[in-house]
């Protein structure tokens, strides 16, 4: 039997997807999963007309978007903050934990790659 028609299940195709981490990101005293989606990415372009964040504002903007469509969607958390209140009850220091452990786990992919 074919791979293709191994992933159908009900007249739809399943996609093989590599697992993806997910990060955890504290807002207001309150853990979301965190993690990176086309969804959120197309989202973020809709609404920005960028492509990728170029700023703090950006990244604090796709970040929330993130937050929206995965802790709701995905992983059935709610997520009823609004984006002021985001901000508001986003620490700093939470914030750059967040993008650091990212860009170290990027850094590390890249790594082997070049291994």
């Amino acid at each position: 039997m074919s791979k293709e028609k191994n992933n159908k299940q009900n007249g739809a195709v399943k996609i093989p997807t590599r697992p993806q981490k997910t990060y955890q990101i504290e807002i207001a005293g309150v853990k979301y999963p965190y993690r990176e989606t086309m969804g959120a990415m197309s989202a973020f372009t809709e609404e920005t007309g960028l492509e990728v964040p170029v700023s703090t504002e950006d990244n604090l903007r796709y970040m929330y978007l993130v937050l929206k469509s995965q802790a709701r969607r995905s992983d059935g958390v709610p997520f009823e903050l609004s984006y002021d209140e985001f901000r508001d009850g986003l620490y700093a220091d939470e914030y750059l934990r967040l993008v650091n452990e990212m860009a170290a786990d990027t850094q590390v992919e890249d790594d082997e790659k070049n291994v």
